[in-house]
This record gives structure tokens, sequence and C-alpha cells, in this order.
């Protein structure tokens, strides 16, 4: 059977092909493939509904799990190599090419890695759209003329080649490949392929643009009678009659049509925070009338926008919530701790005797994830003893420290707090030395470097804050993940300290959380491709600011458009139209819209709003044939500038006493006339501000100055 389905806005999706699914018989002999995995579950959940019985589904794929399923078919010997497991590999290869050696080496460590992720990342396009040897070495021939390129670039385009041959045959030396090799070998042996499949039919639904080796499986069903295609259409793209003239697909059966939503609203913020709270109370009114909290979508193009999300907006309401997209390592506080590691082992001095720089030295051990360590005594007890440590190095005058001399001189000091137990706090701050410092003190091989590293994670996990949020196992069993698998790969010994943590950094900033949770169940939070074949009644997108949505990368620094086109590459105007598909497709299935965008006065910081958003403004301007027919709604955050009454301390006598003893300043003077309370905690509490300034402040000056000059003129003095 070759049937195609035109799904429009006015229908979904799923409950479209559930209903097909419900006119057949023998599931058993049906396999339905969406581009991910999320419409599979929503697809079950329909079937169960209508059914209200047990029932054995029909067999449902991602694209993915589909090729998957077919590669084991055909070579069941043969396993998956990670992406991480490949880079490892891609960066050996480079290594063994002296000309390619020599120039990375001349780069900062973290380049090197970079671009072996760049290659594994060039390869997987190679294979996905089924590029040719000889096309690649046209291009290789081409790269010669570049000579606006940097070097770097160079040398790796004119070894592109060799490079992608060596790592072809080193793979299938190991019975290995990668997801986009078995695309490649799924299409080009589709013929083997059709004896083996289990189905009748193969259902391909909410599939817009194809790589070259998805249509050719695609494509070789449809000729041999197998396949049935459902389109998501919006009346507003030219690709699907391009397929259908392609295919010479001679009948589409439409269902539904296109239409614009009910209510849209545009909301213009000054910054994160007046978009959180209008978000919030938008939430808040949704909830109050809608049933199912389920029909409430919330799309982040930007996903940095999840955790204020979260804070702000979810913690104030009694709704449960699903969140379900990639999250990079790079933006969690685990990482930055591991940046401050491996700067503070890059400037240690000496060898004999280490010493450390004292400014990266305290900021390391304040990091809220050290200082809130407990080791046999509460948290506060680490606060404490930490904090008075940063007061005592701060008062010696040094910009550089040995451990041992700090471990002795620390606890003699006169200040030391009476409060603290001294055997505890010498005890605690060896362990703080031993495990963040010595352990990764001459480190030269990967696997050492990830072990160590492992030992902090988990350490921090168990035993500091992170642990009592729930969101940090997901992120932290991340991290565990990426440092395990760096510790099983064969990464050869004695390599320079700064490359072992260029390529455990390279490779953690490579690394995405994949939130999952309850698909099911209370509103959805997902980025735009998550969002993919699914439609929310009630939709709020957030940030809808060019540079955002659409996100696309149009920088290659090895092929520029010309050449990805000879190659049949997408670039970057095929990623920004699949993004204003999904865009579209996604509104137009909303009733309530709710877009959000932001708008600053700081030209510098300032994005402007999407070219999407000004197509849907564009848009209901021509349906209703009127200037400003959708304005925007400008946010503001409420902001209650009222003072509070002031704090009366009263005046007992030790404050009296202090009072009488106290000799005043110009500055002590000028602080009490300003505020008598602010007075009150700098000099009679002895509070004050931390301050971490690279800047000498004035006051510093000042003081510095007083006492050269006092110095200076004192053995002057006129003897009377």
């Amino acid at each position: 059977m070759r049937e195609v389905y035109s799904i429009f806005p006015t229908r979904q999706l799923i409950a479209e092909i559930g209903e097909f699914l419900l006119q057949k018989k023998k599931w058993e002999d049906r396999a339905i493939i969406f581009p991910g995995r999320r419409p599979g579950i929503y697809l079950r959940e329909y079937l169960a509904e209508r059914i209200n019985s047990p029932f054995f589904p029909p067999s449902i794929f991602s694209m993915d799990d589909f090729i998957n399923t077919l590669k084991s078919s055909l070579s069941p010997e043969e396993k998956e190599l990670s992406p991480l497991q490949a880079v490892r590999i891609i960066y050996q290869l480079m290594r063994e090419i002296g000309e390619v050696r020599e120039v990375m080496e001349r780069l900062p460590s973290s380049q090197f890695i970079s671009w072996s992720f760049y290659l594994y990342s060039l390869f997987e396009e190679f294979e996905v759209e089924m590029v040719k040897e000889e096309e690649v070495e046209r291009v290789v021939q081409s790269l010669e003329y570049e000579v606006e390129m940097v070097e770097s670039a160079r040398i790796l385009g004119h070894y592109l080649l060799l490079i992608w041959r060596k790592f072809h045959q080193y793979l299938r030396d190991r019975k290995e490949y990668t997801r986009g090799m078995a695309y490649r070998e799924i299409a080009e042996r589709m013929e083997e392929v059709l004896s083996l499949l289990p189905w009748k039919e193969v259902l391909f639904a909410g599939f817009y643009r194809l790589t070259a080796s998805e249509e050719k499986i695609m494509r070789r069903l449809w000729e041999e009678g197998k396949l049935i295609l459902f389109w998501e259409d919006t009346g507003s793209f030219s690709h699907f009659e391009e397929w259908r003239d392609k295919w010479r697909i001679e009948k589409v059966i439409s269902r539904g049509e296109d239409r614009f939503p009910e209510k849209v609203k545009i909301f213009a913020s000054p910054d994160l925070h007046s978009q959180m709270f209008e978000v919030r109370e938008i939430l808040k009114e949704l909830l109050s009338r809608v049933e199912n909290p389920r029909s409430i979508g919330i799309v982040l193009p930007d996903p940095s926008t999840l955790f204020p999300l979260l804070e702000e907006v979810m913690s104030y309401l009694d709704v449960d919530y699903n969140i379900t997209l990639g999250y990079v390592l790079k933006k969690f506080p685990l990482f930055s701790l591991f940046h401050k590691l491996k700067k503070l082992q890059r400037r240690k001095r000496g060898k004999g005797k280490i010493y450390y720089p004292l400014r990266e030295y305290l900021s390391f051990l304040l990091h809220p994830y050290v200082k809130n360590l407990e080791r046999g005594w509460e948290r506060e007890k680490s606060r404490m003893l930490l904090h008075s440590l940063e007061d005592f190095l701060s008062s010696q005058g040094v910009l550089w420290i040995c451990l041992e001399e700090v471990e002795e001189a620390f606890f003699r000091w006169e200040n030391f707090p009476g409060s603290l137990s001294l055997p505890q706090g010498k005890e605690f701050l060896k362990f703080l030395h031993k495990t963040f410092f010595h352990n990764f003190e001459g480190i030269t091989s990967v696997r050492r470097l990830a072990q160590e590293l492992e030992n902090i994670t988990l350490l921090l996990l168990q035993e500091s804050i992170p642990g009592d949020y729930s969101l940090s196992y997901e992120y932290f069993s991340r991290f565990l993940k990426v440092l395990r698998e760096l510790q099983e790969m064969e990464w050869e010994e004695g390599m320079d300290e700064e490359m072992a943590w260029g390529i455990i950094l390279a490779s953690l900033e490579e690394e995405r959380v994949p939130f999952t949770g309850t698909p099911l169940k209370g509103i959805q939070i997902m980025g735009m491709l998550e969002a993919r074949n699914l439609s929310f009644p009630y939709l709020l997108v957030l940030d809808v600011n060019e540079g955002i949505l659409p996100g696309v990368r149009k920088y290659d620094p090895l092929l520029p458009p010309d050449l990805r086109k000879f190659l049949n590459l997408p670039d970057y105007r095929r990623q920004e139209d699949l993004y204003h598909y999904q865009f579209r497709r996604l509104i137009s299935r909303a009733r309530e819209l709710y877009l959000f965008y932001q708008k600053r006065e700081e030209e510098r910081y300032s994005r402007p709003r999407s070219r999407f958003l000004e197509e849907i403004i564009w848009e209901k301007e021509k349906r209703e044939g009127r200037l400003e027919a959708l304005k925007e709604e400008e946010l503001s955050l409420p902001v209650d500038l009222t003072p509070p009454s002031p704090h009366q301390i009263p005046k007992s006598e030790e404050v009296q006493k202090k009072l009488r003893e106290f000799v005043f300043s110009p500055s002590s003077i000028d602080l009490y006339l300003r505020c008598p309370l602010r007075f009150y905690y700098r000099y009679m509490l002895g509070l004050r501000e931390r301050v971490e300034s690279e800047e000498w402040e004035g006051g510093e000056i000042g003081i510095l100055l007083h006492k050269l000059l006092h110095e200076f003129f004192s053995p002057f003095k006129a003897v009377s």
C-alpha cells in the first residue's frame, strides 16, 4: 500500500494515526516510525484510551531505533561506537600524522580535541548524506587554494580524506560502527533489508526534510509498496510539494485545514525576571480554567532559561511538570569547579615545594560545593573554618602559598575561632588539600585524571549541597557517565598535563543532560526539537529573539557554503528552514499562544525579535487588513520602592561602652550621618561585606598612603 496523508493544523497527528490504526487489523504487520521517541509514548496512550482494555501495540520506533533494529539484523556481530569513543579514535589518528600533530601542538590543548569533535561531526554528516570519497577528494584539492584559512584548518583540510579513510578502516577491523555509518549501510543494502522486514507496512510520520540516507530508505519502501506517509502541513511550506513531485506521488489525502491561533499575545520584557513573572501569572490563570495541565506546553528555544523558569515560576505553582530537553554540562556549577581545578594546577609553581596562587586557591575553597562539605561535622563549621582561613591568608600579605605551611601556620593564628575543634579543623583542611590539590599534582594520563574527578564528583554529591536538590542527580550522573567512559578508553600515557585536562573538559563541554521525565503528566517543558509532532492547545514560547530562534551557527571552520553545497551537505539555511517549520507547525496547532521576547535598552545586550515573530505579526495584519492588528505588551517587573521602617537598636550598656571607647574617623562619621544602622553593623558588630575585586578600593589606597606618609615623615618630627 502506498498512501500519503497531509495533516493540517485543525487535526492532530497522533489522533489521526491512532484512528488509522484502529481501522486496521493485524497490528503486528505494521511499524510506525517517528523522528523522535516522545510521539510514540503519546500514540500508545491514545490507543490505550480508545481501546480501554489490554492490547499489544504495534511496533513503534524513533528513526534511530528503527535503523539500529535493522542494523542488528544485518550485522549482529558488530557493535555501535559512542560519539566519545569515536572522537578518541580520530584524535589518535590525527596525532599519527606528523604534520597535523606538529601544527596542533602549537595550539591550546582544548583546540586539538575540539577539532576531533568537529571531524567526528563532519564524518557523520558524510555518512547520513551519503557523500562519496571522490567528492571529498575534489573538495580537498579545492581547499589547497583557500589562502585565507587558518593554518590548522588548512592542514586538516589537506589530510581530511586520509583521516576519514583511516577512521573507516580502524572501525572495520574492530567490527564497530557509528550512527551515521549505520544509516548509510541500511540505505545501501535496502534489497537485503526488504527481505528481512517482519512488517508488511511501515508508516513514517512527522518527517520534514530528509537526509540522503533517510530518503533512500523511505523511497525504496515506497517503490516496494510498503510505505505510508503522514505529513504535518501548515500550508506555508513548498517542501511537501517538492517531495510530492520528486517521488511522483499521485494522490495526497488531506485532513483538516489551516488556521491561525484564536488568541495570540506578544510580550516584550526588559529582562529575564520580568518575563518569568508574567509567565507565572499566565500559568496561574490557565490552571484556574484548564482541566488537564498536560494541555499546556512551554517551549524553551534557549535551554539556559530552564533553571530560572523552575526557580521563579514552577516552584510557586502546585502542579506537576515534565522536563524534556538537552542542557549542556558546561552550564552547571560542577563544570566551573573543574575549570578552577585546572587553573590551579596550571598556575602552580615549584618542584619540591609546590606553591599555589592565593586568589585562585581561596576562590576554589570558597566555591559553594567545597565550603559546604560535611566531614563529620555540620556545614556551618566548614564555612566558618574556610572563611577564617580567608581572613588569615588575606592578613599575611602574600600572593603565593604552600599548602603544608598553611596547615601549620593557620592553626597557630591568634584569631582562630575558639568555637571550632582544632583536631577536626586540621583533619578537614588536610583532607581538602589532599583531595583537591595533592591528588591532582603530576597527573599525566586521562584515565588517572578522570578517576580523580570522578572521586570528587561522588564526594560532592554525597556530602555537599548538590545532594539536597533532586535535579542534581540528573546532571551529576551525566558527569559520571562521561568520566567513566573516558577511563575505559585507550588514551596514551605520559601525555602533557594540559592536554589531559583539555581532553576531559572538551568532552564534558560537548555533552548534554537529556532531562527526561513523565511526558504524559503535568505541564510539558520542552526544547524546540523535543516538541516535534506534539500539539498543545495552550502554548508559551519564551525567548523568541533573533539569534535564539533560529539558533543556527552559520560559520563552518573547514567547509565554506559553496563546498558544502557541492557535497550536498545541509548548510545553515536548511537548518533555519527546519526551525521555521517546527515553529510554525507548533504554533498553528495552538488555540492560545503566548510569545515572549527580551527587549533590552542597552544596545550591546539587545537582540531584535525573531524574524519568525515578525512573520506572525505580518500574517495577522494581512488577515485583518489593518496595521497593528497584533500589538505587543511591554512588561515591567513590579517593584515596591516603599522604604521599610528602620530597625531600632537599643543602646545597651555594652554598646554605650563601645561608643565611649570608639575613635571616630571622618569616614565613620559620614557613615553614621548617612545611616546609623549601617554604622552599628560596621563598627559596633564588626560586619563588613567581603570584597573580591581585582582593583584597589579608594579607602584602601587612602589608608596605604597615610601609613606611607606617616612612616616617611615620622623621623623628621620637630623635637620640642
